[in-house]
């Protein structure tokens, strides 16, 4: 009987071993030949921060973007690109005073920011690319033109604005994302992509952003992009928007750029007034830029093509034009630009 007893002390004993030994080991083993690939996670997930970061917001109006020096706060599990496309979107770090406005079309949201290697991928919303203001004044200027309120010439010029307003302002978007993203990491280039009506994401395509490509292109995408020169606000391309505006006759916004300088800018009915008996500009090419003394001033340059109001004859000088510094922002001084068409204030 003692025996018996023994026997199954033993036996219960060397089931124990074999749970705790050989069954474990096989599960162990098992369980370690099933490879899963795990998500990449950034060094700082989880932890909230902020970053340093120049934020490219919309010069209001124009087809120019300026930056803005930020604090972005990094969310817990966000990467700081994606922060900084959100900052972008929200809009948050600019004031009325900054003369800038927001990049993106109303209702523009983010759908996805991945990172792969070097290429940052960003999807935006289908607000991004959404036609229907455009469809909509499209119909509110094709009902006056019937009613004969506006002309044929009025109805072309009207919607040809619109439709390169809607272009510009899809353009800005994504070099506001491009340039901000490439600042803080220059070693990133940026791909957009845009939700479409199905519900799929689609990368965007040149025409859908009024850009005329190269015929030998081999497609109609936009590629991974680099940050771009050619859309900063300059002392250059700010009296590029006042030349521009002068020479389609939009006194007003040309006013918009003019510089306070030290309490002596004009009112806008004396300013119109001093171009009154200046000369017609009818054109003009921008050649450059170039810093003062200090970075308080700089001079733009272009060739100006005016149309004399004593005789009406056309001819272009080359002009340098004085640009103040107001802010982030050199604008024209008032004196340098109406000296360069002939104009005097009374």
């Amino acid at each position: 009987m003692r025996k018996n007893r023994l026997f199954v002390l033993l036996a219960l004993s060397l089931a124990v071993c074999m749970l705790l030994t050989g069954c474990v080991a096989a599960r162990t083993i098992r369980e370690d030949s099933v490879k899963e690939d795990l998500p990449s996670v950034e060094p700082d997930a989880g932890i909230r921060r902020d970053v340093n970061a120049m934020l490219y917001f919309r010069l209001s109006g124009e087809r120019y973007l300026a930056s803005v020096y930020a604090e972005v706060p990094v969310h817990i599990n966000e990467t700081p690109e994606a922060a900084i496309v959100r900052a972008l979107i929200n809009a948050n770090h600019i004031a009325a005073e900054d003369d800038l406005s927001s990049a993106f079309p109303d209702g523009t949201e983010i759908k996805e920011v991945t990172k792969d290697n070097n290429i940052l991928y960003v999807t935006l919303s289908s607000a991004y690319l959404d036609d229907g203001p455009l469809q909509q004044a499209e119909q509110e200027k094709r009902e006056q033109l019937e009613q004969n309120l506006i002309t044929k010439a009025e109805y072309d010029a009207q919607m040809e604005a619109l439709r390169e307003e809607i272009y510009t302002q899809r353009r800005m978007g994504l070099y506001a994302i491009v340039n901000s993203v490439t600042a803080y990491d220059p070693t990133l280039r940026v791909l957009l992509s845009a939700e479409r009506q199905e519900g799929d994401s689609e990368r965007i395509h040149y025409d859908e952003l009024g850009i005329e490509t190269e015929t030998e292109l081999s497609s109609s995408l936009i590629e991974p992009l680099s940050f771009e020169e050619s859309v900063i606000a300059t002392p250059e391309s700010m009296l590029e928007c006042v030349l521009r505006h002068l020479v389609l006759g939009e006194t007003e916004k040309a006013y918009f750029w003019i510089a306070e300088g030290q309490n002596t800018r004009p009112t806008l009915s004396e300013f119109e007034a001093a171009l009154e008996n200046a000369e017609r500009i009818t054109q003009y090419e921008m050649t450059g830029f170039s810093l003062g003394s200090n970075v308080n001033y700089a001079y733009a340059e272009a060739d100006i093509t005016v149309v004399r109001a004593s005789d009406g004859k056309e001819t272009t000088r080359h002009k340098r034009i004085r640009m103040q510094k107001e802010g982030e922002l050199y604008k024209a001084d008032h004196e340098s630009l109406l000296q360069a068409v002939g104009g005097k204030l009374e």
